[in-house]
């Protein structure tokens, strides 16, 4: 959306990190490493989102 590559905004250390804690949450989201105030909050409902279309189609 914003016209940036993912490997800006995230790291490959962070989005493993997503894989493995899969938040159902913005609370979850925050205890995931590297995942604070601003890429909770500009990202946070989004990775949700896809972590919940994940959990449905699996």
């Amino acid at each position: 959306q914003e016209g940036i590559k993912a490997f800006y905004v995230f790291s490959d250390k962070q989005l493993k990190a997503l894989i493995e804690a899969m938040p159902r949450n913005k609370a979850d989201l925050y205890l995931v490493k590297g995942f604070g105030e601003t890429k909770v909050g500009k990202y946070g409902e989004n990775i949700i989102q896809i972590i919940e279309k994940y959990d449905r189609i699996k």
